[in-house]
């Protein structure tokens, strides 16, 4: 069934989420009710009790009904919900491909504090990177008798162009001497990618294996160019220390810690955690409350746990990037917020994430003054 078509038909949907420690569905219905069309939808752990989380409930004509219901899904997809293979009644089968989802996630990096930096630099297990301050981007190398393709995935899972360079310089390398797929992980700054993994390499899952290992793979991969970069390792303390001070004084985001026997778990894992980032400033993703009339400024948003839209105060927009639209979502750096209710401490802007949506929008990724404060 063509989910674009403007004839009025129900659809129906289940979705399950399994990334990381998730374990969760949703499923949605646009349904006939009087004269219009409404979206019911539901929330819950997978096999417990829904949770109802309708988003349209007023009747309205279809094509506006149809609207919502392909951008919550769409949301939904985004997110690393997949399509479940279980009919239900009504299920339509949304093909990921018409919204540039794909079947791969990146592992996520758990934030760390000043008071846990020494044990990181301490530990034999673990090595250390420089961490970029780009955009996550997986390069996917798919080879068949019919060609190559190679393309990126954002964090979201969603695919995304490559600049040119980075296409001709990843088919250079590797585009015709690989079979099968595969996929390898970095970031992304302008025309230049920083790689430090390998997911999978001609269509074999390396996930499992340790890091040292997919490291190896990716070293006999790919050799470092202008447009195509290996992240530089370093393994003691000595060397972890010489990073983290230079990476400093040459006033960069922050560092990586990895636990060098770690398999590639997709997601953020809140305990437990191999995979560990050390900021020397503060991040945040935010939503653009508002523009200021008259002004390089815009007024900033995050949700509470309850996902109640809270003030985070002004950003200056520099005069080399575009005022941004209300309801667009944008990364900003900050020393702290003051206090719980408070705004971000000396805010700069740093750019528009089309790789980010308002589910990452949380006030539970800021970091407050004192903890004291933020309880």
């Amino acid at each position: 069934m063509n989910l674009q078509s403007s004839t009025p038909a129900a659809q129906s949907i289940r979705l399950t989420c399994r990334e990381g420690t998730s374990n969760k569905e949703y499923r949605a219905q646009l349904v006939a009710s009087g004269d219009g069309w409404v979206l019911r939808a539901q929330h819950g752990p997978i096999g417990g009790t829904m949770n109802d989380a309708d988003k349209i409930t007023t009747p309205v004509v279809y094509e506006r009904a149809m609207r919502e219901y392909l951008k919550l899904v769409k949301s939904k997809l985004a997110k690393g919900y997949v399509t479940s293979d279980e009919v239900v009644a009504g299920l339509v089968d949304v093909p990921l491909k018409a919204f540039d989802a794909t079947d791969i996630r990146p592992m996520l990096l758990h934030p760390i504090d000043d008071d846990e930096l020494d044990q990181y630099l301490l530990d034999p297990q673990y090595s250390a990177e420089e961490k970029h301050d780009g955009e996550r981007r997986i390069l996917v190398v798919e080879a068949s008798e019919g060609g190559t393709a190679v393309y990126g995935v954002n964090r979201k899972g969603v695919r995304v162009p490559l600049p040119e360079t980075v296409d001709a310089a990843i088919r250079a390398q590797i585009g015709g001497n690989v079979k099968g797929r595969t996929v390898l992980d970095g970031e992304i700054i302008g025309e230049t990618v920083y790689l430090w993994d390998v997911m999978e390499h001609e269509g074999r899952n390396l996930r499992p294996e340790p890091l040292v290992n997919r490291r190896a793979v990716l070293a006999r991969l790919i050799a470092t160019c202008d447009n195509v970069k290996l992240t530089r390792v370093a393994l003691t303390t000595q060397d972890k220390r010489a990073l983290l001070e230079r990476v400093r004084a040459a006033r960069r985001e922050g560092i990586v810690f990895k636990r060098n026997g770690a398999a590639y778990v997709a997601g953020l894992k809140s305990s437990d955690a191999d995979w560990h980032k050390y900021k020397f400033v503060q991040s945040a993703t935010v939503r653009v409350r508002a523009p200021n009339v008259g002004k390089r400024s815009v007024r900033v948003e995050a949700k509470d746990d309850e996902g109640n839209w809270r003030a985070l105060g002004n950003v200056t927009i520099p005069p080399n990037h575009t005022v941004p639209e209300s309801g667009a979502i944008v990364e900003v750096e900050y020393l702290f917020v003051a206090n719980v209710g408070g705004a971000l401490y000396q805010p700069v802007y740093l750019r528009e994430r089309a790789d980010q949506d308002e589910g990452d929008c949380v006030l539970s990724q800021l970091k407050y003054k004192g903890l004291a404060e933020a309880a």
